[in-house]
């Protein structure tokens, strides 16, 4: 397998082993009448699979070998059909993790529990309950040492079919903290609102009475002509019970096959290093039902873009300014993922 980042070939040693051979672009060498590549040089890394009982009748075993710089780190996974668990050891012993899966009678919820251990002090355990149903499963519950202190992240979803881009998205998550987030989406999934606790803010308050961040992905710039369902936004506002503290512009254009990011700054301070990302490399970053938003594709390169003569916008602390705005600068955060399981 040819990539951009290298090569990676794929070799059957036995029955019951293979290896995964990483080797650094331009060792590919050439391919054989086969059409397969023959590496010429030497792996750099290289992963091995195999069933350490080396009988097909016994699968309950496998073992993982990394070998990189010289060194050979091993994982152990075994699976124990009474209970339905599995357990990794790693570190020749010094590591141990165990994941335990139970599911209720009626299928609705099913409870996963890891245990980690120094081989035999428990170092760490955590409980995660997923909801099953039309989202296969997802997380409602997230526990930190059950038996005990029992620090626990609760998740909630829209349920609603009729919300065209809401429907079985992220609604709110409750921190043990006592912090807490809640999320709107348009049609098209893409985030417009994000509320967060502020101060002693109710869990769930509304946006006017906590702090709220709003994204807007319509163009502010003749110039920039979002793609479909574009993730990227073009205005970014923050909001404190009710009153703007921040508003921020963003555009994308196309020079020259590349895509520009362009973003107005709190204060006009120019010339400035900017970055800069192929067009090829933008892609739709739409969120599935049940999972958060991710975030758009990261800049590549840096480069530095006069200021061009157009006008734009911003607040600062709820007061209003006309500023330059340059062709280009990094990429504006996305709505984040959040933090928690996927």
């Amino acid at each position: 397998m040819k990539t951009v980042r290298g090569f990676a070939d794929i070799v059957r040693i036995s029955e019951h082993k293979y290896e995964i051979r990483f080797y650094a672009p331009g060792d590919e060498g050439s391919k054989n009448n086969q059409g397969l590549y023959e590496p010429t040089g030497t792996a750099h890394t290289v992963w091995t699979i195999e069933n350490p009982l080396a009988d097909t009748r016994k699968v309950d075993k496998l073992k993982v070998t990394q070998t990189f710089g010289g060194n050979s780190y091993v994982f152990d996974y075994e699976y124990f059909e009474g209970t339905k668990a599995w357990r990794l050891t790693s570190g020749g012993g010094l590591r141990a993790e165990l994941k335990t899966s139970m599911t209720d009678p009626d299928e609705e919820y099913r409870l996963d529990t890891r245990t980690v251990t120094n081989g035999t002090n428990t170092l760490v355990k955590s409980a995660t309950k997923y909801e099953l149903g039309n989202f296969r499963s997802r997380p409602v519950e997230d526990t930190l040492d059950p038996d005990g202190a029992a620090l626990k992240t609760e998740y909630a979803y829209y349920t609603n079919s009729s919300q065209a881009g809401k429907y079985g998205r992220l609604r709110t998550l409750k921190n043990p903290d006592g912090s807490w987030e809640s999320y709107e989406y348009d049609t098209y999934g893409r985030e417009t609102l994000v509320v967060r606790a502020y101060k002693d803010s109710a869990f769930d308050s509304a946006a006017g009475n906590a702090d709220a961040t709003y994204y807007s992905y319509t163009a502010v710039d003749q110039d920039d002509t979002p793609i479909n369902r574009d993730p990227r936004p073009r205005t970014v506002e923050r909001k404190i019970l009710g009153a703007s503290v921040s508003k921020t512009y963003y555009a994308y254009k196309t020079v020259s096959g590349e895509e520009y990011r362009d973003k107005p700054s709190d204060a006009p301070t120019y010339p400035r290093t900017t970055a800069t990302a192929p067009t090829s490399e933008l892609q739709e970053h739409i969120t599935p039902p049940g999972r958060r938003p991710a975030q758009p594709p990261a800049c590549s390169r840096a480069s530095s873009i006069p200021m061009a003569e157009k006008t734009a916008i911003t607040m600062n602390s709820g007061h209003t300014q006309a500023i330059p705005i340059p062709q280009a600068h990094p990429s504006p955060r996305a709505p984040a993922t959040r933090s928690g399981r996927p």
